[in-house]
């Protein structure tokens, strides 16, 4: 899972995954999910501007390992800007939902949380700088092995509706699959 740098956020909610999850009680199946994301990502995430041509690229280095066990995992991502952000990410059984939680530089915390039979993470709805609320959901795509890709989507009305968010994000493993 990621959170988007554009909009403010620390950036990885990733909880995407392996195919083959059909048939398995859920505490499996997340364990699975969790797994594939354990190990080093490259990350590229490129911003558009409003004619839809890439304005801005960020690369960074996206490290997830265990924090605990190997249920509760722990991302550090470390833009070539310098500005270490920190993600925890686990399945809670009895809710049967993963949730996230990313901390940015400024003390801003960005809890979000999504089903295990989807690919989406949603936030929960914040106030932004200027006053307004803000929510952000994550959808993976394309998830392969050894990839995948990120969209982001905004919303200002409490979730009613969302926009694609203009960015792009793609991950690729850099350590090779278990």
């Amino acid at each position: 899972m990621r959170l988007a740098r554009g909009a403010g956020l620390s950036w990885l909610v990733i909880l995407s995954l392996t195919a083959g999850l059909a048939g398995q009680d859920a505490a499996t199946a997340a364990q699975q999910r969790l797994d594939y994301l354990v190990g080093t990502w490259d990350s590229t995430t490129e911003f558009l501007d409003a004619d839809g041509n890439v304005a801005r690229v960020d690369h960074s280095v996206d490290i997830v390992e265990p924090l605990i066990g190997t249920r509760v995992l722990m991302t550090t991502i470390v833009p070539r800007d310098g500005e270490v952000r920190k993600t925890i990410r686990f399945y809670d059984v009895a809710e049967e939902r993963f949730y996230e939680i990313g901390l940015g530089g400024e003390g801003d915390v960005w809890i979000l949380s999504g089903d295990l039979d989807a690919y989406v993470m949603t936030s929960q709805s914040r106030r932004t700088p200027r006053g307004g609320e803000i929510m952000v959901r994550f959808t993976h795509i394309n998830i392969q092995p050894d990839s995948f890709e990120a969209r982001m989507e905004v919303s200002r009305d409490g979730g009613s509706t969302w926009s694609q968010a203009p960015s792009r994000q793609r991950l690729v493993r850099r350590t090779p699959s278990r």
